[in-house]
């Protein structure tokens, strides 16, 4: 996996949802990853006199006053960016002898806006704008306001927004603080391998699912781990795996394959491996499965995973169900995993890898 592309020039307190589907505010200093647990709630006023023109332009609400753990709003540019969802939000703008007053709430700056409101008051004059809107993850909303007395506003002023699908903050819907999506590769040309690296600091169990055709015919699909410092480790594994087809007798005995019997320590195998029982690289073919990884972040103990897959045979003789475990044989954190084919590139599929702190 590519390194995270950031924007260049960033602005204090603006956001960024990279390939690996982690948030990210930027805080003068650093990109940060944002608090998994946060869901883009806030609430922003404005508690002094601003000027107001004639002129519609967008109005910042510089001091947060609930929410805004993921940093979605900027205090710098008045731009509320939240992870994808559905949300409901409020504007409101209070001015004194104001004329007629305009208050909008605009998605990505786009006029006229998804809510709008005026109203005329020779002396005060409080106009408020509300809607319901989705949101894709890059998706940002601001509020724009007008006065056409150009006067000095009030300080009656709010723009607040929380999700209303999803996760609605601490203890939150049940489930949504399970895992999460972190990556989903969709693989339509060849390519050496499908893998996840730097996975976000938060995470501390994984599990991936995959889809994969090999490029070679008969090929086995292997997995490897990448260390806490991002290095990929190619040697030092162990794993045991059990077979079972589709054509066996009742109660026969189950087929085993072993980093021993195999002579294989440079990766993990998915699957039981014999000449003529690798993955089928045809039509109908490939390898389907899922697999886990937990407890990622302890330096202190050996990592596993915990294996299952399904493919036809080279032959297309036999469906091979394999159940199995793998094991990187030392001490450490890890960081990432990989998949690709012993024999060859990856043709088409998909992998996907989820994660829960």
């Amino acid at each position: 996996m590519a390194a995270l592309d950031f924007p260049n020039s960033p602005t204090v307190g603006d956001a960024f949802v990279a390939g690996n589907g982690v948030r990210y505010t930027w805080n003068g200093i650093t990109w940060f990853a944002a608090d998994p647990g946060a869901t883009g709630d806030f609430m922003a006023v404005a508690t002094t006199s601003t000027a107001i023109t004639g002129t519609n332009a967008p109005f910042i609400f510089p001091t947060v006053v609930a929410g805004n753990a993921s940093g979605a709003y900027s205090v710098s540019t008045g731009r509320y960016t939240p992870p994808a969802g559905r949300y409901f939000l409020s504007a409101c703008i209070g001015l004194s002898n104001a004329g007629t007053v305009g208050c909008q709430i605009r998605k990505n700056g786009v006029a006229p806006g998804i809510a709008n409101s005026t109203t005329t008051s020779p002396s005060w004059a409080q106009v408020q704008a509300d809607c319901i809107a989705d949101a894709n993850g890059s998706d940002y909303f601001d509020v724009w306001t007008y006065s056409t007395t150009g006067v000095a506003s009030t300080d009656k002023h709010w723009f607040l927004a929380y999700p209303i699908s999803g996760i609605k903050g601490p203890p939150g819907d049940p489930g949504q603080l399970g895992f999460r999506l972190l990556q989903r590769t969709a693989v339509s040309s060849a390519v050496a391998d499908v893998s996840i690296q730097n996975i976000s600091s938060d995470i501390n169990d994984i599990e991936f699912r995959f889809d994969l055709l090999p490029v070679a015919a008969d090929d086995t699909l292997r997995l490897q781990f990448y260390n806490a410092a991002g290095t990929l480790l190619t040697a030092n594994y162990v794993f045991s795996q059990g077979l079972w087809q589709h054509g066996a007798a009742l109660n026969a005995a189950v087929g085993q394959y072993t980093s021993n019997s195999s002579g294989i320590t440079t990766s993990i195998l998915l699957h039981f491996f014999s000449a003529g029982n690798g993955v089928y690289n045809g039509s109908g073919g490939g390898i389907r499965g899922d697999g886990s990884v937990y407890n990622i972040r302890d330096a202190g103990r050996i990592k596993s995973a915990n294996t299952r897959s399904a493919h036809f045979n080279n032959a297309l003789t036999a469906q091979n169900s394999a159940v199995g475990s793998g094991t990187y044989n030392s001490n450490g954190a890890i960081s990432g995993v990989r998949l690709f084919f012993g024999g060859g590139n990856i043709a088409s599929g998909a992998f996907s890898v989820w994660g829960s702190p």
